[in-house]
């Protein structure tokens, strides 16, 4: 979902150089800002690129990246077979423009009719089509709009292939109310980046319960996830 400098654009909280320059050593090859091309069975589906993803020319490259990175590595130490790091990835979005609140009017999602578009869904299916294709995660309503309707397509996934939904990764998207995420009482006074954390291990129960592998979720650390609310 996904779902984000001084002069008359300015970004609240951005990320320092530094963990700017990890992130972007741990990415596979960029396309552009909406593309990244991975290799194996995953393929993340965001909303589309912003800010971001437009001045460092990637997907997923402020804090829904690194989001995603920790939610990368949450699976990987569940050990969720074939779970592919970061470089592995396959990533793309649901609409290739970019779109962000002060150079759109306000808007940061693309519209349903701009996903819909016919050169859009065949775009991603260039992206993400193929007969090696597995899992579709969908990050936010959007991701899952376009998926759904690639999907609805005949042979452009192998039989097997399945589609996953999850709140958006960015930071709004995993403390809006309409993720589905709830803390237990006892985390509200964690601090702010273990808090996230928490979040993140409920995102990535919501995916093992949709993939049928909640076995793999560690007794007692997340209890029953809730049923995967896209959000925006």
């Amino acid at each position: 979902m996904a779902h984000p400098v001084t002069c008359r654009i300015q970004r609240p909280r951005a990320m320092s150089c530094a963990k700017t320059l990890h992130l972007h050593r741990n990415m596979g090859i960029p396309k552009g800002p909406h593309f990244e091309q991975g290799t194996g069975e995953f393929a993340f589906i965001f909303a589309c690129p912003g800010w971001f993803e437009e001045f460092h020319n990637r997907p997923a490259a402020g804090e829904t990246g690194r989001n995603l990175e920790i939610l990368l590595r949450i699976l990987r130490d569940w050990k969720v077979p074939g779970m592919p790091s970061r470089t592995e990835l396959t990533i793309s979005n649901s609409w290739n423009k970019v779109i962000y609140e002060e150079k759109d009017n306000g808007k940061s999602l693309p519209s349903k009719s701009k996903i819909l578009k016919k050169t859009n869904i065949e775009r991603l299916k260039s992206e993400i089509g193929g007969d090696d294709r597995r899992w579709l995660i969908c990050s936010g309503r959007s991701a899952q709009i376009a998926v759904s309707k690639l999907c609805s397509q005949p042979q452009v996934f192998n039989d097997a292939c399945r589609i996953v939904t999850i709140p958006h990764l960015s930071n709004q998207g995993l403390n809006s109310k309409s993720s589905g995420i709830v803390l237990a009482e006892a985390d509200s006074k964690l601090k702010s980046h273990q808090k996230k954390r928490k979040r993140l291990e409920i995102v990535a129960a919501m995916m093992l319960q949709q993939m049928d592998l909640a076995n793999l979720v560690p007794s007692g650390l997340v209890s029953s996830p809730p049923d995967a609310n896209p959000g925006a």
